[in-house]
Protein backbone atom coordinates (compact mmCIF):
# COMPACT_ATOMS: atom_id res chain seq x y z
CA UNK A 1 0.00 0.00 0.00
CA UNK A 2 2.81 2.42 0.86
CA UNK A 3 4.57 1.55 -2.39
CA UNK A 4 1.43 2.31 -4.39
CA UNK A 5 0.91 5.58 -2.50
CA UNK A 6 4.49 6.76 -3.05
CA UNK A 7 4.31 5.78 -6.73
CA UNK A 8 1.13 7.80 -7.26
CA UNK A 9 2.61 10.71 -5.33
CA UNK A 10 5.78 10.65 -7.44
CA UNK A 11 3.72 10.48 -10.66
CA UNK A 12 1.59 13.49 -9.71
CA UNK A 13 4.69 15.43 -8.64
CA UNK A 14 6.31 14.79 -12.03
CA UNK A 15 3.11 15.80 -13.86
CA UNK A 16 2.92 19.04 -11.88
CA UNK A 17 6.58 19.80 -12.58
CA UNK A 18 6.16 19.15 -16.32
CA UNK A 19 3.02 21.30 -16.37
CA UNK A 20 4.94 24.18 -14.77
CA UNK A 21 7.81 23.81 -17.24
CA UNK A 22 5.56 23.69 -20.30
CA UNK A 23 3.34 26.54 -19.12
CA UNK A 24 5.86 29.05 -17.85
CA UNK A 25 9.19 28.16 -19.46
CA UNK A 26 8.97 30.49 -22.44
CA UNK A 27 7.45 33.34 -20.44
CA UNK A 28 10.15 33.10 -17.77
CA UNK A 29 12.94 33.06 -20.36
CA UNK A 30 11.50 35.93 -22.43
CA UNK A 31 10.89 38.10 -19.37
CA UNK A 32 14.38 37.39 -18.04
CA UNK A 33 16.02 38.12 -21.41
CA UNK A 34 14.11 41.42 -21.69
CA UNK A 35 15.28 42.43 -18.21
CA UNK A 36 18.83 41.43 -19.14
CA UNK A 37 18.65 43.57 -22.30
CA UNK A 38 17.47 46.58 -20.30
CA UNK A 39 20.24 46.09 -17.72
CA UNK A 40 22.98 45.39 -20.33
CA UNK A 41 22.16 47.37 -23.50
CA UNK A 42 25.77 47.25 -24.71
CA UNK A 43 25.90 43.44 -24.57
CA UNK A 44 22.76 42.77 -26.62
CA UNK A 45 24.88 41.73 -29.62
CA UNK A 46 26.15 38.73 -27.59
CA UNK A 47 22.71 37.14 -27.97
CA UNK A 48 23.59 36.47 -31.61
CA UNK A 49 25.91 33.78 -30.29
CA UNK A 50 23.74 30.62 -29.91
CA UNK A 51 25.95 29.17 -27.15
CA UNK A 52 25.75 32.32 -25.01
CA UNK A 53 22.02 32.67 -25.64
CA UNK A 54 21.49 29.06 -24.54
CA UNK A 55 23.60 29.65 -21.42
CA UNK A 56 21.67 32.82 -20.54
CA UNK A 57 18.28 31.16 -21.15
CA UNK A 58 19.24 28.16 -19.01
CA UNK A 59 20.50 30.37 -16.20
CA UNK A 60 17.31 32.44 -16.23
CA UNK A 61 15.11 29.36 -16.38
CA UNK A 62 16.72 27.65 -13.40
CA UNK A 63 16.67 30.89 -11.38
CA UNK A 64 12.89 30.55 -11.08
CA UNK A 65 12.19 29.91 -7.39
CA UNK A 66 8.90 28.15 -8.02
CA UNK A 67 10.60 25.76 -10.44
CA UNK A 68 13.31 24.96 -7.89
CA UNK A 69 10.63 24.43 -5.22
CA UNK A 70 8.74 21.95 -7.47
CA UNK A 71 11.98 20.14 -8.31
CA UNK A 72 12.72 19.83 -4.59
CA UNK A 73 9.28 18.30 -4.00
CA UNK A 74 9.86 15.83 -6.83
CA UNK A 75 13.22 14.89 -5.30
CA UNK A 76 11.53 14.26 -1.93
CA UNK A 77 8.88 12.13 -3.65
CA UNK A 78 11.59 10.15 -5.45
CA UNK A 79 13.50 9.54 -2.19
CA UNK A 80 10.22 8.61 -0.48
CA UNK A 81 9.54 6.03 -3.20
CA UNK A 82 12.97 4.43 -3.56
CA UNK A 83 14.86 5.23 -0.30
CA UNK A 84 12.56 5.76 2.67
CA UNK A 85 8.87 6.54 2.91
CA UNK A 86 9.53 9.20 5.59
CA UNK A 87 11.00 11.56 2.96
CA UNK A 88 7.42 12.18 1.86
CA UNK A 89 6.84 14.01 5.16
CA UNK A 90 8.52 17.07 3.59
CA UNK A 91 5.69 17.29 1.07
CA UNK A 92 3.23 18.05 3.86
CA UNK A 93 4.68 21.57 3.85
CA UNK A 94 3.30 21.96 0.32
CA UNK A 95 -0.10 20.90 1.64
CA UNK A 96 0.12 23.64 4.29
CA UNK A 97 1.09 26.14 1.60
CA UNK A 98 -2.24 25.52 -0.14
CA UNK A 99 -4.30 26.20 3.01
CA UNK A 100 -4.71 30.02 3.26
CA UNK A 101 -4.49 30.35 7.05
CA UNK A 102 -1.52 27.96 7.30
CA UNK A 103 0.18 29.76 4.41
CA UNK A 104 -0.10 33.00 6.40
CA UNK A 105 1.56 31.32 9.38
CA UNK A 106 4.45 30.09 7.22
CA UNK A 107 4.69 33.50 5.57
CA UNK A 108 4.83 35.22 8.97
CA UNK A 109 7.72 32.95 9.98
CA UNK A 110 9.55 33.67 6.72
CA UNK A 111 9.03 37.44 7.05
CA UNK A 112 10.33 37.47 10.62
CA UNK A 113 13.40 35.27 10.03
CA UNK A 114 15.88 38.15 10.41
CA UNK A 115 14.27 39.38 13.64
CA UNK A 116 14.12 35.87 15.08
CA UNK A 117 17.75 35.16 14.15
CA UNK A 118 18.81 38.42 15.78
CA UNK A 119 16.90 37.49 18.93
CA UNK A 120 18.48 34.01 18.92
CA UNK A 121 21.95 35.56 18.72
CA UNK A 122 21.04 37.77 21.67
CA UNK A 123 19.92 34.63 23.53
CA UNK A 124 23.23 32.87 22.80
CA UNK A 125 25.10 35.92 24.11
CA UNK A 126 23.03 35.93 27.31
CA UNK A 127 23.67 32.20 27.75
CA UNK A 128 27.40 32.85 27.40
CA UNK A 129 27.16 35.55 30.07
CA UNK A 130 25.38 33.19 32.47
CA UNK A 131 27.94 30.42 31.83
CA UNK A 132 30.77 32.83 32.59
CA UNK A 133 28.96 34.07 35.69
CA UNK A 134 28.48 30.47 36.88
CA UNK A 135 32.15 29.61 36.33
CA UNK A 136 33.28 32.68 38.29
CA UNK A 137 30.95 32.62 41.28
CA UNK A 138 29.93 28.97 41.78
CA UNK A 139 32.19 26.09 42.72
CA UNK A 140 29.36 23.54 42.61
CA UNK A 141 28.07 22.47 39.23
CA UNK A 142 24.43 22.52 38.15
CA UNK A 143 22.39 20.79 35.47
CA UNK A 144 19.03 21.16 33.77
CA UNK A 145 15.69 19.36 34.05
CA UNK A 146 16.14 17.50 30.75
CA UNK A 147 19.81 16.54 31.30
CA UNK A 148 22.28 16.64 34.15
CA UNK A 149 25.14 18.64 32.64
CA UNK A 150 26.90 19.27 35.93
CA UNK A 151 29.82 17.12 34.83
CA UNK A 152 31.02 19.60 32.16
CA UNK A 153 34.69 20.36 32.78
CA UNK A 154 35.42 23.15 30.31
CA UNK A 155 33.71 26.39 29.36
CA UNK A 156 32.89 25.21 25.85
CA UNK A 157 31.23 22.02 27.14
CA UNK A 158 29.09 23.98 29.59
CA UNK A 159 28.25 26.51 26.90
CA UNK A 160 27.06 23.73 24.56
CA UNK A 161 24.95 22.32 27.40
CA UNK A 162 23.40 25.76 27.97
CA UNK A 163 22.61 26.21 24.27
CA UNK A 164 21.07 22.75 24.08
CA UNK A 165 19.06 22.55 27.33
CA UNK A 166 19.22 26.06 28.78
CA UNK A 167 16.40 27.45 26.63
CA UNK A 168 14.00 24.78 27.90
CA UNK A 169 14.43 24.92 31.68
CA UNK A 170 16.19 26.79 34.46
CA UNK A 171 19.33 25.45 36.25
CA UNK A 172 18.85 22.58 38.72
CA UNK A 173 21.23 22.61 41.70
CA UNK A 174 22.47 19.42 43.33
CA UNK A 175 22.23 21.05 46.77
CA UNK A 176 18.98 22.02 48.47
CA UNK A 177 20.57 25.04 50.09
CA UNK A 178 19.40 28.29 48.46
CA UNK A 179 21.94 31.06 48.83
CA UNK A 180 21.57 34.68 47.75
CA UNK A 181 23.90 34.17 44.78
CA UNK A 182 21.92 31.11 43.59
CA UNK A 183 18.63 32.97 44.07
CA UNK A 184 19.89 35.94 42.02
CA UNK A 185 21.26 33.61 39.33
CA UNK A 186 18.03 31.58 39.09
CA UNK A 187 15.80 34.68 39.13
CA UNK A 188 17.56 36.52 36.35
CA UNK A 189 18.02 33.34 34.32
CA UNK A 190 14.28 32.56 34.43
CA UNK A 191 13.37 36.17 33.73
CA UNK A 192 15.72 36.83 30.82
CA UNK A 193 16.10 33.42 29.15
CA UNK A 194 12.95 31.42 29.90
CA UNK A 195 10.39 34.25 29.92
CA UNK A 196 11.64 37.28 27.99
CA UNK A 197 13.53 35.56 25.15
CA UNK A 198 10.72 33.10 24.46
CA UNK A 199 8.15 35.91 24.65
CA UNK A 200 10.18 38.07 22.24
CA UNK A 201 10.47 35.33 19.62
CA UNK A 202 6.82 34.30 19.85
CA UNK A 203 5.76 37.97 19.92
CA UNK A 204 7.69 38.72 16.71
CA UNK A 205 6.04 35.81 14.87
CA UNK A 206 2.57 36.57 16.25
CA UNK A 207 2.82 40.29 15.41
CA UNK A 208 3.98 39.47 11.89
CA UNK A 209 1.10 37.04 11.48
CA UNK A 210 -1.35 39.66 12.80
CA UNK A 211 0.01 42.25 10.31
CA UNK A 212 -0.33 39.80 7.43
CA UNK A 213 -3.83 38.87 8.53
CA UNK A 214 -4.81 42.54 8.79
CA UNK A 215 -3.33 43.22 5.37
CA UNK A 216 -5.21 40.27 3.89
CA UNK A 217 -8.46 41.46 5.49
CA UNK A 218 -7.89 44.95 4.11
CA UNK A 219 -7.29 43.54 0.61
CA UNK A 220 -10.42 41.41 0.80
CA UNK A 221 -12.47 44.40 1.96
CA UNK A 222 -11.04 46.49 -0.88
CA UNK A 223 -11.94 43.80 -3.40
CA UNK A 224 -15.50 43.65 -2.09
CA UNK A 225 -16.05 47.41 -1.94
CA UNK A 226 -13.78 48.97 -4.60
CA UNK A 227 -13.10 48.43 -8.29
CA UNK A 228 -9.55 47.12 -8.81
CA UNK A 229 -9.16 49.00 -12.10
CA UNK A 230 -10.67 52.46 -11.58
CA UNK A 231 -10.58 52.59 -7.74
CA UNK A 232 -14.19 53.78 -7.58
CA UNK A 233 -15.94 52.58 -4.44
CA UNK A 234 -19.18 50.65 -4.40
CA UNK A 235 -21.04 53.60 -2.89
CA UNK A 236 -19.73 56.01 -5.56
CA UNK A 237 -20.85 53.71 -8.37
CA UNK A 238 -24.26 53.01 -6.87
CA UNK A 239 -24.87 56.72 -6.30
CA UNK A 240 -24.33 57.12 -10.04
CA UNK A 241 -26.87 54.30 -10.63
CA UNK A 242 -24.18 51.83 -11.74
CA UNK A 243 -24.40 48.27 -10.38
CA UNK A 244 -21.13 47.34 -8.70
CA UNK A 245 -21.11 43.62 -9.61
CA UNK A 246 -21.94 44.36 -13.24
CA UNK A 247 -19.23 47.02 -13.31
CA UNK A 248 -16.40 44.79 -12.00
CA UNK A 249 -17.43 41.79 -14.15
CA UNK A 250 -18.36 43.46 -17.46
CA UNK A 251 -16.95 47.01 -17.58
CA UNK A 252 -13.70 46.72 -15.60
CA UNK A 253 -12.98 42.99 -15.45
CA UNK A 254 -9.47 42.86 -14.01
CA UNK A 255 -8.53 39.58 -15.71
CA UNK A 256 -9.33 41.14 -19.08
CA UNK A 257 -6.76 43.83 -18.28
CA UNK A 258 -4.34 41.11 -17.17
CA UNK A 259 -4.80 39.28 -20.49
CA UNK A 260 -4.20 42.51 -22.36
CA UNK A 261 -0.97 43.20 -20.44
CA UNK A 262 0.17 39.62 -21.05
CA UNK A 263 -0.62 40.07 -24.74
CA UNK A 264 1.52 43.23 -24.86
CA UNK A 265 4.34 41.41 -23.11
CA UNK A 266 4.36 38.39 -25.42
CA UNK A 267 3.43 40.00 -28.75
CA UNK A 268 6.07 41.11 -31.23
CA UNK A 269 6.40 44.93 -30.94
CA UNK A 270 6.35 45.30 -34.74
CA UNK A 271 2.85 43.80 -34.94
CA UNK A 272 1.31 46.09 -32.32
CA UNK A 273 -1.08 48.88 -33.27
CA UNK A 274 -0.50 52.51 -32.33
CA UNK A 275 -2.48 52.52 -29.04
CA UNK A 276 -0.98 49.15 -28.04
CA UNK A 277 2.57 50.43 -28.63
CA UNK A 278 1.72 53.56 -26.64
CA UNK A 279 0.48 51.50 -23.67
CA UNK A 280 3.54 49.22 -23.83
CA UNK A 281 5.81 52.27 -23.72
CA UNK A 282 3.94 53.56 -20.68
CA UNK A 283 4.43 50.18 -19.00
CA UNK A 284 8.18 50.36 -19.62
CA UNK A 285 8.19 53.85 -18.07
CA UNK A 286 6.24 52.49 -15.07
CA UNK A 287 3.47 54.94 -15.92
CA UNK A 288 -0.05 53.76 -15.08
CA UNK A 289 -1.97 56.68 -16.59
CA UNK A 290 -3.51 54.34 -19.16
CA UNK A 291 -5.72 52.92 -16.40
CA UNK A 292 -9.10 54.69 -16.10
CA UNK A 293 -8.42 56.05 -12.62
CA UNK A 294 -11.65 57.33 -11.05
CA UNK A 295 -13.36 57.02 -14.44
CA UNK A 296 -16.15 54.82 -15.73
CA UNK A 297 -17.89 54.67 -19.12
CA UNK A 298 -21.34 54.27 -17.61
CA UNK A 299 -20.87 57.22 -15.29
CA UNK A 300 -19.52 59.41 -18.09
CA UNK A 301 -22.34 58.36 -20.43
CA UNK A 302 -24.83 59.19 -17.70
CA UNK A 303 -23.28 62.61 -17.25
CA UNK A 304 -23.29 63.18 -21.03
CA UNK A 305 -26.94 62.11 -21.11
CA UNK A 306 -27.82 64.72 -18.51
CA UNK A 307 -25.87 67.23 -20.57
CA UNK A 308 -27.93 66.26 -23.62
CA UNK A 309 -31.16 66.82 -21.72
CA UNK A 310 -29.87 70.17 -20.60
CA UNK A 311 -29.05 71.10 -24.20
CA UNK A 312 -32.57 70.08 -25.27
CA UNK A 313 -34.02 72.35 -22.61
CA UNK A 314 -31.80 75.17 -23.75
CA UNK A 315 -32.93 74.70 -27.37
CA UNK A 316 -36.56 74.80 -26.29
CA UNK A 317 -35.90 78.00 -24.40
CA UNK A 318 -34.30 79.46 -27.51
CA UNK A 319 -37.41 78.56 -29.53
CA UNK A 320 -39.44 80.64 -27.12
CA UNK A 321 -37.15 83.61 -27.68
CA UNK A 322 -36.84 83.13 -31.44
CA UNK A 323 -40.11 84.98 -32.40
CA UNK A 324 -39.39 88.06 -30.26
CA UNK A 325 -35.86 88.12 -31.58
CA UNK A 326 -37.15 87.97 -35.15
CA UNK A 327 -39.56 90.87 -34.52
CA UNK A 328 -36.75 92.83 -32.92
CA UNK A 329 -34.56 92.14 -35.95
CA UNK A 330 -37.36 93.29 -38.31
CA UNK A 331 -37.89 96.40 -36.24
CA UNK A 332 -34.18 97.01 -36.36
CA UNK A 333 -34.30 96.94 -40.17
CA UNK A 334 -37.20 99.40 -40.15
CA UNK A 335 -35.34 101.65 -37.76
CA UNK A 336 -32.25 101.49 -39.96
CA UNK A 337 -34.30 102.43 -43.07
CA UNK A 338 -35.96 105.29 -41.16
CA UNK A 339 -32.57 106.42 -39.95
CA UNK A 340 -31.18 106.44 -43.48
CA UNK A 341 -34.22 108.33 -44.78
CA UNK A 342 -33.92 110.82 -41.93
CA UNK A 343 -30.26 111.31 -42.77
CA UNK A 344 -31.14 111.99 -46.41
CA UNK A 345 -33.89 114.43 -45.42
CA UNK A 346 -31.52 116.06 -42.97
CA UNK A 347 -28.94 116.41 -45.74
CA UNK A 348 -31.52 117.98 -48.07
CA UNK A 349 -32.66 120.28 -45.26
CA UNK A 350 -29.07 121.28 -44.65
CA UNK A 351 -28.62 122.07 -48.34
CA UNK A 352 -31.83 124.13 -48.28
CA UNK A 353 -30.69 126.01 -45.17
CA UNK A 354 -27.35 126.71 -46.82
CA UNK A 355 -29.19 128.04 -49.87
CA UNK A 356 -31.33 130.33 -47.74
CA UNK A 357 -28.25 131.47 -45.89
CA UNK A 358 -26.56 132.47 -49.13
CA UNK A 359 -29.72 134.32 -50.29
CA UNK A 360 -29.89 136.16 -46.95
CA UNK A 361 -26.25 137.11 -47.26
CA UNK A 362 -26.85 138.50 -50.74
CA UNK A 363 -29.92 140.43 -49.53
CA UNK A 364 -28.03 141.85 -46.60
CA UNK A 365 -25.20 142.90 -48.92
CA UNK A 366 -27.67 144.47 -51.34
CA UNK A 367 -29.48 146.31 -48.59
CA UNK A 368 -26.21 147.59 -47.18
CA UNK A 369 -25.23 148.97 -50.62
CA UNK A 370 -28.62 150.65 -51.02
CA UNK A 371 -28.25 152.33 -47.61
CA UNK A 372 -24.87 153.74 -48.62
CA UNK A 373 -26.33 155.07 -51.87
CA UNK A 374 -29.18 156.75 -49.97
CA UNK A 375 -26.76 158.42 -47.58
CA UNK A 376 -24.67 159.74 -50.47
CA UNK A 377 -27.75 161.23 -52.19
CA UNK A 378 -28.83 163.00 -48.97
CA UNK A 379 -25.42 164.56 -48.54
CA UNK A 380 -25.45 165.89 -52.11
CA UNK A 381 -28.87 167.54 -51.60
CA UNK A 382 -27.71 169.30 -48.46
CA UNK A 383 -24.63 170.55 -50.20
CA UNK A 384 -26.52 171.85 -53.24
Amino acid sequence: LLTAFTSVHLAFSLIWLLFHILSYRQHIIDAGVDEWKEANPRLVSMLNNPAYKFYLSTTIFFSDKELLYNMFLVLCSFLGRYVNFLFNSVNTIDLCMNVPILYKVIQSINNSVKSVLGTMILGFCLQYIFVGYGFIFFSAAYGFADMDTGGCATLIECLKAHWDYGFRSAPVWHSNKLTGMRFTFDYFYNLSIILIMAAIISGIIIDTFADLKEEQTFIEDEQKSKCFICSLTKSELERAKVKFQKHIIEDHYMWAYARFLLFLDQEDPSSLAGPESYVKQLIKENNSTYFPNKRCIEMESGESGEGHLERVCRVRDMDDFRAPLKSIADNTEVIKKAENQFKMELKELRATVLGFTQVLQKLSTLMASQDEDDKKKKKKKKGG
